[in-house]
């Protein structure tokens, strides 16, 4: 995972430093970013949801992602129930068993969020329904 996180920081990079990215763009990132805060808000105060990924511990760049797991099930489990409300997400180890061992995640995984710019407030408070849906459930 921490592999991972840095190739993607270094495309974004890329992206802004090479391509030079235009404001329009700055500012449909801050709205990704936006998403992200919200949604590690409110999981942060979902009973039986375990976050991994804090948007706010440094005052770094930070990849829009957030990791997590609803206790009680295994990732997949939960990305399948988030696909039952037409819900995106990825589960599993994704790439990164290093990352896993670290987060002692490696026999679960967990599930990944990664809103992007056509992200609506819309589909954030779904995701947010359904995660406490599921968390209530388990």
């Amino acid at each position: 995972m921490v592999f991972t996180l840095w190739l993607v920081g270094c495309v974004l990079c890329l992206l802004v430093r090479v391509l030079r990215i235009s404001p329009l763009d700055r500012l449909s990132a801050a709205s990704v970013m936006y998403h992200i805060a919200d949604i590690y808000k409110a999981l942060k105060n979902i009973p039986n949801v375990r976050l991994y990924t804090d948007p706010f511990s440094s005052e770094k760049s930070y990849v829009p992602l957030l990791s997590f797991n609803v206790d009680g099930l295994h990732s997949e489990q939960t990305a399948a129930l988030l696909a039952n409300d037409n819900i995106a997400v990825r589960a599993g180890l994704h790439c990164a068993p290093s990352a896993h061992k670290t987060y002692g995640t490696l026999r679960e995984g967990t599930v990944r969020i990664a809103p992007s710019i056509f992200t609506k407030k819309q589909d954030v408070n779904l995701l947010l329904t359904s995660v406490v849906k599921i968390a209530k459930n388990s």
